[in-house]
């Protein structure tokens, strides 16, 4: 008689290394991370990503992963690898190979976050979004404004100077 699949799968990553306690503030939450990807997944990522994107785009040196490891918080985590993209495919191709090998993936923009919420805690792949920025469509009617993700704050309140307007 046979034995059924599921006896004999492979367990899921999230099995193999279960979920890592998270400090926040006084309340200790749960946070599910992926693994960081080991040596040889990592390899595999880091190749297809300069294959796709150039390899001026894909960061994996440690010294230059460094400028993405912190925030204003203090903690310091170390990106596995680091892509800077300048056009939204970039980005998306970035997230297909990422997914495809599951990483954690940290989308970062100024790194001026002030909570930690940029930190990539578990490696993984940090998208720096910086130079997505380009010039805010601003609807001054229906007060509304669009940035881009790069987008930094000095640059928006000129724009919306022009229409007697702030953020």
């Amino acid at each position: 008689m046979a034995t059924p699949a599921a006896a004999h799968r492979t367990p899921s990553a999230l099995e193999a290394h279960p979920p890592a306690r998270i400090p926040h503030d006084d309340v200790e939450q749960m946070a599910v991370l992926p693994p960081p990807l080991d040596a040889a997944a990592l390899s595999r990522l880091t190749r297809t990503l300069r294959r796709e994107l150039g390899a001026t785009r894909v960061l994996a040196d440690p010294a230059a992963r460094l400028a993405y490891s912190y925030a204003a918080t203090g903690e310091q985590h170390l990106p596995q690898v680091v892509v800077v993209g300048d056009q939204p495919a970039h980005i998306a191709a970035a997230l297909r190979a990422a997914g495809d090998a599951s990483a954690a993936v940290v989308a970062r923009g100024a790194g001026t976050n002030l909570s930690g919420g940029i930190l990539p805690l578990s490696g993984g792949v940090v998208l720096a979004l910086v130079r997505l920025s380009g010039e805010p469509f601003i609807d001054a009617a229906h007060l509304a404004v669009q940035v881009g993700a790069g987008t930094v704050n000095a640059v928006l309140q000129a724009a919306l100077a022009d229409h007697d307007l702030f953020y």
